[in-house]
């Protein structure tokens, strides 16, 4: 499963078709949908949903002064009001009180990915060990 989130992760802010991810790790769609839902109780697409959350949710609490309207963005989330919904739905809490309307710097974008890149290369170091 951590070599599935790997992979959604490398990719963001694309998505990873189940197809694709079932081929990169070399089992069928039907072995990943069933590790899925043995593992996490639940489908792979809200698996990866609650994953892409929890990223922004690592990102946010270690970078207070970023905007969470990017992070989500960066993460994959295409549509801010449909991500609260699902960050205070998952963590119990409204994504911070940065948010901005409108689009942020390239700075802000750039320091935002900075940090997406730091949250997975620390929640996944084990793997490259």
């Amino acid at each position: 499963m951590r070599k599935a989130e790997y992979r959604v992760a490398l990719a963001l802010p694309r998505r990873v078709a189940e197809t694709a991810l079932a081929e990169d790790l070399g089992v069928s769609v039907e072995a990943l949908r069933a590790a899925f839902a043995h593992v996490y109780g639940v489908s792979i697409y809200r698996s990866l949903l609650k994953f892409r959350v929890r990223l922004v949710d690592q990102v946010l609490g270690a970078n207070a002064d970023l905007n969470p309207r990017v992070i989500a963005e960066i993460c994959g989330f295409g549509y801010f009001g449909r991500f609260h919904q699902l960050y205070r739905r998952d963590t119990g809490r409204s994504p911070g009180p940065n948010v901005r309307c409108g689009a942020s710097s390239p700075d802000g974008l750039a320091m935002a990915r900075a940090a997406l890149a730091a949250t997975v290369d620390q929640y996944f170091s084990e793997m490259r060990a």
